[in-house]
């Protein structure tokens, strides 16, 4: 079996590092890498997470991002977050409501996590309920790290190799 770049493989887990793991697809005598970074999730501290609780023997779906021949050896660089990534931008309901958890505040707003996608989104303090800035000002401060809250996705995008989400509590309103 030859494979090549772009193409998208089921795989097993051989054998895990601290920097990765590597991947044993079928028809293939050669692992192929997954670097940290590669894993899916879209934030670092995801990707460490899902690092963890990867198990040798787990099957995972895997793009091959690139090959390099050198000499008689040949090192595979595949992608859990390319997969991840293009079901999450295709896929996640928009303007529908999630559950999510709020995992960090800043001054102008929340980043939730929603596991049944395992991504995080921002929640801006200017998609928060109330009518005025001080009702939505005096939300956020009410708002705890590890509270469970409804959100609706209302935009996916990928920049840079980076997926963000837009999130807002309040519903959005389709105009028909």
């Amino acid at each position: 079996m030859s494979i090549k770049i772009g193409t998208t493989h089921s795989g097993t887990v051989a054998r895990k590092e601290e920097y990765g793991v590597f991947v044993s697809i079928k028809g293939l005598t050669q692992e192929g890498l997954v670097h940290v970074s590669r894993l899916r999730g879209n934030t670092q501290e995801l990707r460490r997470e899902r690092l963890k609780s990867i198990e040798v023997g787990s099957e995972m779906i895997v793009d091959v991002s690139d090959i390099q021949r050198q000499g008689r050896r040949t090192k595979i660089a595949l992608s859990e977050k390319l997969v991840h990534d293009d079901l999450v931008l295709h896929h996640i309901p928009l303007n529908e409501s999630i559950t999510g958890t709020v995992t960090k505040k800043a001054d102008f707003g929340v980043f939730v996590f929603i596991p049944d996608w395992f991504v995080t989104g921002l929640l801006h303090v200017s998609r928060m309920p109330g009518d005025t800035r001080h009702a939505r000002n005096k939300h956020l401060d009410e708002t705890t790290i590890g509270e469970k809250i409804a959100v609706f996705v209302v935009d996916v995008e990928l920049k840079d190799d980076f997926l963000r989400l837009t999130l807002s509590e309040v519903e959005p309103q389709i105009e028909e």
